[in-house]
């Protein structure tokens, strides 16, 4: 179906957006099966990175950020209920959000219940700054920042797989908590559970915190966390039947494993994709010829380029502990 000019340019803008914040970021823009998800998903990525933006870095006051998750709940409701006019618009994120929910509603994606938790996660998230959560505490607010978010991005045209997108959540979450930790504390945002404090004896207020939680074995607990659950979402990927969602999913558990193969999980790490830069730089600047080279480059990335050394992946996964991670 043709779209509008305003939703083409949105279109644009959002997926221009997420490109320029850096590959990785791009990546599940451009694996979209379909024409439906890589729109879709660029629209709604761009809005959850633009609205983390105003939430975490823009110097926002408590109050502020208060009145921002209100408006955008209100919005998203006015949206949905078909009561909103695009035009009035102000931001780029309202506009971003409205042909993103105009996309759920009219193609039937079903995936208001998992935007409801993600905005929820983000609620919660700047309402806990300064308080110790436990293991099971933390374990639900990852389910609903990082597991929905998976499975927005496999509602586009994937297989879907609960238990796959589940744990490259849970994955994802637990390795940025690790790498973006100097950040987080800084806001008062703690992602070391009571549980951890006890088992390692942890001081908060220690100014070498980060420094003690490397000596205690802190990240090396939470990389084998982050192996058992690639472990169990490749376990999940290999018995995927469509072709694209299998590869696609196995170079995800790839790219997570990575930082912890690589010595590269801890404060301050970052994740990259392998290849990335380069096959970035072949695509041109219209977003939607973008999209159409890219998915098929990306295709050939992942089977000529792997995303971290097979052999040590295989050898590590072996060696881990069969019990469930405990978040």
């Amino acid at each position: 179906m043709k779209k509008s000019k305003i939703y083409r340019k949105g279109f644009q803008s959002a997926s221009s957006y997420i490109r320029k914040q850096n590959f990785v970021h791009y990546l599940p823009v451009v694996v979209q099966p379909t024409d439906l998800g890589n729109e879709s998903w660029a629209f709604i990525w761009a809005a959850i990175r633009s609205y983390d933006d105003l939430t975490d870095k823009q110097g926002l006051t408590f109050n502020q950020k208060d009145e921002l998750h209100v408006d955008i709940y209100e919005a998203a409701h006015e949206m949905y209920n078909n009561s909103f006019d695009v035009e009035k618009a102000d931001s780029e994120l309202i506009k971003w959000l409205y042909f993103y929910i105009q996309n759920d509603v009219e193609y039937e994606l079903g995936t208001y219940r998992y935007l409801c938790l993600l905005h929820e996660s983000n609620v919660e998230d700047h309402e806990r700054r300064g308080k110790i959560y436990t293991n099971k505490q933390l374990s639900y607010l990852i389910h609903k920042k990082a597991a929905c978010f998976f499975k927005v991005i496999y509602s586009f045209g994937f297989e879907f797989n609960n238990v796959l997108c589940e744990n490259l959540g849970r994955a994802l979450q637990i390795e940025d908590d690790i790498m973006d930790m100097k950040f987080d504390l800084s806001v008062d945002q703690i992602n070391i559970t009571k549980e951890d404090i006890d088992k390692f004896e942890i001081d908060l207020d220690s100014p070498d915190l980060l420094s003690q939680l490397q000596v205690k074995g802190f990240y090396n607990y939470r990389g084998t966390q982050v192996l058992q659950h690639l472990k169990m979402a490749r376990n999940a990927a290999m018995n995927i039947e469509d072709s694209w969602t299998r590869k696609f999913s196995l170079m995800a558990t790839e790219l997570l494993a990575a930082p912890v193969l690589e010595n590269r999980f801890r404060p301050g790490g970052r994740y990259y994709v392998k290849g990335g830069k380069m096959l970035n730089s072949l695509l041109p600047k219209d977003e939607k010829r973008a999209y159409h080279r890219g998915h098929r480059l990306i295709k050939m990335l992942s089977r000529f380029i792997p995303q971290c050394n097979h052999f040590s992946l295989n050898e590590r996964l072996s060696q881990l502990p069969e019990k469930e991670p405990c978040i």
